[in-house]
């Protein structure tokens, strides 16, 4: 199988730390399920790396990139905490993606405070009324991240939403929001 082809070759190189093997491990990802064992190594291997370094290899490879590569990228990103830098390129990739799973996984990128989230208010607010009910509910907990939305504004739409898990998502932001 290819997972038993992919232990050795992850092995050899886990030790050397040339930025130019990055492309190659960052492309093996892709090929591999999130969960399994090989994925780990890789990430790890991948953390042993200067963050400059990751951040131009994750950059260099969303440019060109389908929606399992948006969607790889955006999980290194989330799992090694990459930083902002690559914020820009994730958005931009996901440009043209339908993919339900991709969108999730870029959102949950680059929600956190640490990716900073007003950079990609728009992108949020645009999967508002995303037919996925995950999407919407996990665009409104990344709004509640921007600094420079008011909820209060933004959301009154959404608390009449058919689905339950959007409107709890609308009440607990709410809730957390300042009252100014």
């Amino acid at each position: 199988s290819s997972a038993e082809r992919t232990t050795p070759i992850i092995r050899g190189i886990a030790d050397i730390n040339d930025p130019k093997l990055l492309p190659i491990l960052l492309r093996m990802l892709i090929r591999l399920d999130p969960d399994s064992h090989e994925f780990a190594a890789i990430l790890s291997c991948l953390a042993r790396h200067a963050n400059k370094n990751v951040v131009a290899a994750v950059q260099s490879i969303l440019a060109n990139g389908d929606a399992d590569t948006v969607r790889t990228m955006a999980i290194v990103t989330t799992q090694l905490s990459v930083g902002p830098e690559v914020g820009d390129a994730l958005r931009e990739s996901l440009a043209g993606v339908s993919d339900a799973a991709t969108i999730r996984a870029t959102l949950a990128a680059l929600g956190p405070k640490y990716m900073q989230p007003d950079r990609h208010e728009e992108l949020f607010a645009q999967n508002l009324k995303h037919h996925d009910v995950e999407i919407r509910a996990l665009a409104i907990r990344c709004l509640a991240h921007c600094e420079r939305v008011n909820l209060y504004d933004i959301f009154r739409q959404q608390l009449g939403d058919p689905e339950p898990a959007v409107v709890h998502a609308v009440l607990g932001v709410l809730k957390r929001a300042p009252l100014e």
